[in-house]
This record gives C-alpha cells, structure tokens and sequence, in this order.
C-alpha cells in the first residue's frame, strides 16, 4: 500500500514538473517572438554586393569601405526583388569624372557579364564598370550595345505564353528569330511579361512573318550570334522549337525547348 501511495505522489510531481516544464519553454518563445523576430528573406529578395572600386561613388545609400571577410572595398550591399532595375548613372559616379557605364560580373577568365536588374541569386557579386577604367581581370563592355532591328513597314505583334520559367536563369536573355516571306531569318527583341522568371514574351515581327522560335542566350547579349561557341556575349545555350504564325491570330502557346550547339 505505501509504495502504491509513493508511486502516486511521484506520478504526480513527474507530471506538475513536466506542466511547469512545458509552461516555462512557452513563455521562453513568447519572450523570443516579442523581442528578437526571425526575419526570413522572401524568396523574391535578394543580397546584391556592388562593388564601386576605390574611385566610385554612390549617392543612394551608405558605401562600406573595406570588408575583408568578403574581399571587397567601396561597395554596397543592395537589396531588391530580383529582376528590379539596379542603380544606373544618375546614382553612380566617379571621383575621376569618368562615365559609369554598367554593372557586370565576371567569371575569371575576363569574360564580363553585363546586368542591368537584380540577378536572382543572393550573394551576387557585380563591379562597376566606368569608362577608361579596366577592371582587373576583366575585359571590356560595349558602352553602345547595337540593338536588334527594328521592323520597317506593316508588322504584328505576337506573344508566346507558357514558357518555362528556367529560362531566365543565370542572367540568360531571351530573343526570337522569325522569318517569313520578307526575310530568311533575322533577331528580335522580346518584351518580357511580368514577374522575376516571366513565362510570357511579346515579339513585333515583319506582318508577313510565317514562323518564329525563342532563343535563349548569355547574360549581356545584345545580338545573337547562332555561329558563336564560345562562353559570353552572344552564345545561344537553348531554342524553342519553331512557332508557325497563322495570320490574324496573334497568341502562342510555347513549344518544347531543347539544347543548342553551333554545327
């Protein structure tokens, strides 16, 4: 009987113990959630550092001078949604007086990368490039990129839906090249829809177009190049499978897509 009685007032206390327990890790979260919130990054945010070199400026927040831990000296760290336009030339000087001409990335071998909207990948490391000043271990950015040509005459507009959203990935751009009665073959620009990784794109094309295709190519290129293998500017990695433009209807579904390699 006594141990019936001992085994039950410890029950009892095991039991008020682990209530305590229980109550007091409760008000240790209460404590943490009222007074030090986890703040989690969106899956659409991201860390930029941008990095000015000794002689930039930057007039749209505070510029850290050196951080070893990442050897960097005169950056930012700019944080936007990706695909957000980054800082351009009205925020960024030189104390040289030389032109700010764009942000770009490279990847060691003195390709450069030009970006113009936050890259969707956090960490990402972009140097300002200024006009007459070369950054070390990389090579040169055209100032004046030659944009795709504009249609003359009668044209269409048409846009491709369901793309994957893939795509856009890495800094990779997106054209199209359509042809048609008028031309064998020639490069358009695309009109992106919304979003960071948009699946839709809008092409004006000659009216008498008869078929198209999107390709995707490296970050920075201004005009593919369907004979380029090499890394950088210009290279196509993926194309579409062709498009036939029907006349009057203006919205695609897009095709399957499939890796590109120069013959």
């Amino acid at each position: 009987m006594k141990h019936n009685i001992v085994l039950a007032l410890a029950s009892a206390m095991l039991l008020s113990g682990c209530a305590c327990g229980a109550s007091l890790r409760a008000n240790q979260a209460d404590l943490r959630a009222d007074n030090a919130p986890i703040v989690r990054q969106t899956d659409s945010e991201f860390v930029t550092y941008l990095v000015l070199s000794k002689g930039g400026q930057y007039s749209g927040g505070t510029v850290t001078e050196k951080d070893d831990a990442l050897f960097l000296e005169n950056f930012v760290k700019f944080n936007g949604a990706a695909g957000s336009d980054l800082p351009g030339a009205a925020a960024v000087t030189s104390s040289s007086g030389a032109k700010f001409l764009a942000w770009v990335s490279y990847d060691g071998t003195g390709a450069l990368t030009k970006h113009t909207k936050v890259p969707a990948k956090s960490g990402q490391i972009l140097y300002a490039y200024f006009e007459g000043i070369p950054i070390e271990g990389g090579g040169e950015v055209d100032p004046t990129p030659t944009p795709p040509p504009t249609p003359t005459g009668e044209t269409v507009t048409i846009t491709v839906n369901n793309a994957p959203d893939w795509i856009t990935n890495d800094g990779c751009v997106i054209f199209a090249w359509a042809w048609g009665a008028s031309s064998t073959g020639a490069w358009y620009a695309c009109t992106y829809g919304e979003g960071a990784k948009p699946t839709s794109f809008s092409i004006t094309v000659p009216s008498d177009s008869t078929g198209c295709l999107l390709a995707r190519c490296a970050g920075g290129t201004t005009t593919p190049d369907w004979k380029k293998a090499t890394d950088g500017a210009g290279r196509v990695y993926n194309k579409s499978a062709d498009i036939t433009i029907a006349s009057g209807t203006t919205t695609y579904t897009c095709p399957a897509w499939s890796d590109y390699s120069p013959s």
